[in-house]
């Protein structure tokens, strides 16, 4: 059984755990991470979910998931990159984005950058069966027409465009 930690209304640690999947009380929240991988030529990996997913089957996503209690949110980023695509990241590689608070959970968002090429990857069985390089723009537009599963609230993709810019395109 997955085990998560609660967390107050601020992000805090209560000290107490919660299984996955049962109903959480109001003003209780768990945290979940996503990861976007950026590479060499500034497109975005996006993985596909598995068919045998209860939620959101078959639809294409960034890679992560939830915080397993007593993991940080960087600790759970890179288990969940190593689960779901065979990769190991050192944790100098993830740059915390920004953390936003939804109905029930808080979602750290991570970028980092990976030069991989897609056959190289190794999909967890029952989560991920694929994976392709977006562009932005084409993320953005995948989004808009729900076809992709996205943290995408706000400024999301002038937040992610911003960072492309200031990050990964100097010389």
């Amino acid at each position: 059984m997955e085990l998560w930690d609660i967390y107050d209304e601020n992000g805090l640690t209560t000290g107490r755990t919660h299984p996955r999947g049962a109903p959480q009380k109001p003003g209780e929240y768990h945290l979940v991470c996503t990861v976007i991988l950026f590479n060499e030529k500034g497109d975005l990996l996006c993985t596909h979910r598995s068919p045998e997913k209860t939620l959101a089957p078959n639809m294409w996503e960034s890679p992560g998931g939830g915080v397993l209690a007593g993991e940080d949110s960087l600790s759970g980023a890179i288990r969940e990159i190593g689960e779901e695509l065979g990769l190991t990241l050192a944790r100098e590689q993830l740059t915390l984005l920004y953390r936003e608070r939804r109905e029930e959970f808080f979602m750290d968002v991570f970028v980092g950058r990976v030069d991989v090429a897609l056959s190289s990857l190794r999909f967890q069985p029952g989560e991920t069966d694929g994976a392709r390089w977006l562009s932005i723009d084409e993320w953005e537009r995948m989004a808009r027409a729900g076809e992709i599963l996205t943290p995408a609230k706000g400024e999301f993709f002038g937040i992610l465009r911003k960072f492309k810019e200031d990050c990964l395109c100097k010389p």
